[in-house]
């Protein structure tokens, strides 16, 4: 996990407009966070959350 945040630190840091656009979605309050981490974060959420349809096919 800590592999995929930081490929996906290092992919939003060199192409910042992809990340304001990822972060940009949603109807929430966007708080002052660093937009490279906050969508690198937002990936890994995604692979934790989409981890349980992977181990559990119902």
């Amino acid at each position: 996990m800590e592999e995929y945040y930081t490929d996906a630190l290092d992919k939003f840091l060199n192409d910042k407009e992809n990340a304001e656009k990822l972060i940009a979605q949603g109807e929430y309050k966007r708080l002052d966070t660093d937009p490279a981490k906050t969508a690198a974060l937002m990936l890994t959420a995604q692979v934790i959350y989409n981890l349980d349809e992977t181990i559990t096919k119902e």
